[in-house]
């Protein structure tokens, strides 16, 4: 039986498929346009209006390269990949494209998130070393993963994958293990400044989240593809595209949002009494020669004084602060 006699047996199931597939790419990109639009007024006070920063750049890339992506997408799935049965050439290029931006998406969190790690460390090239190691690591995988596996992969009508191979398990352990590693280092430093400095418990906050979400997309998406031996594009890579777009945008808009639109209703619950306020922010410079860290107001009840948080940890020794 030929493969179009197979599309025409089922037809049904088949159609089904790509109506499911195309509404979830739909509203993939739906989500990501609509944090888009509530978020566009920080993103233009934030972003645009102020000096072009390595952060900023990375918003710009994982906003906007999510974005374009799911556009392109859309208008694939919908238009040539709405034709069956869709020819090998094409799938194997849809897969390379959506393995690209996700990989990159990825990239820019774990950078994002490095980045934050390294500034924690007050710019540790030790650290520095051992994280670029770990991304270079995570890429490398990916690198061997893809070019070994795609060739060999199976696709059906639709560009589902017939039979996921195993090859992802050793991907998605550096994945958790890098997320694991991250947590782990900013939980460490969550005592800094004795724990009220609020940007640490917002770093540990949002490192926690990051985790859950990243391993919860890697722990569904590859055990379920193994399982059923079927790995559908628009689940394994269109809402990990659209997530990995959110949380690296979030990130380094709660790094770089004023502090009393950040976190004043935390800063107020973990001050050392009623009339004084601690707000700190995360200085993400990567040229900056000074510590990152750094509460630039207390408030009190008669006066606003700036200072720099270096000064407020003169008891932690060296290897604390490394």
């Amino acid at each position: 039986m030929g493969e179009g006699d197979r599309l025409v047996e089922n037809a049904a199931p088949i159609l089904q498929s790509v109506f499911i597939r195309n509404i979830s790419s739909l509203a993939a990109l739906i989500v990501l346009v609509c944090d888009y639009v509530a978020n566009l007024t920080d993103e233009y006070n934030y972003i645009w209006k102020r000096p072009i920063t390595a952060p900023k750049l990375i918003y710009i890339f994982a906003r906007y390269l999510g974005l374009l992506a799911h556009i392109f997408n859309i208008v694939l799935v919908f238009t040539v990949f709405s034709r069956l049965p869709v020819k090998r050439h094409l799938c194997e290029a849809l897969f390379m494209f959506l393995i690209g931006v996700c990989c990159a998406l990825l990239a820019a969190l774990d950078f994002i998130l490095m980045l934050r790690v390294y500034v924690l460390y007050n710019r540790s090239w030790k650290v520095a070393l051992s994280l670029i190691a770990l991304l270079a690591t995570e890429a490398a995988l990916v690198s061997t993963c893809l070019t070994r596996t795609l060739p060999l992969v199976p696709f059906d009508p639709i560009c589902d994958v017939r039979e996921t191979p195993c090859e992802v398990v050793y991907f998605t352990a550096s994945v958790v293990l890098t997320q694991v590693i991250l947590l782990l280092m900013v939980v460490v430093k969550r005592n800094v400044a004795f724990g009220r400095a609020p940007v640490v418990h917002l770093v540990v906050r949002e490192g926690a989240w990051i985790f859950v979400l990243v391993v919860s997309l890697f722990a569904i998406n590859v055990p379920y593809s193994l399982f059923t031996r079927i790995a559908r594009p628009h689940m394994v890579f269109g809402w990990p595209m659209t997530f990995l777009s959110l949380a690296s945008c979030h990130v380094i808009l709660n790094s770089i949002r004023p502090p009393d639109e950040n976190e004043a209703s935390t800063s107020s619950r973990r001050s050392t009494s009623p009339s004084v306020q601690f707000t700190t922010f995360l200085d993400l410079s990567v040229g900056s020669a000074f510590s990152s860290v750094q509460s630039f107001a207390i408030s009190s009840s008669d006066e606003s004084i700036g200072f720099d948080m270096r000064e407020s940890l003169p008891s932690l020794t060296d290897s604390e602060r490394c």
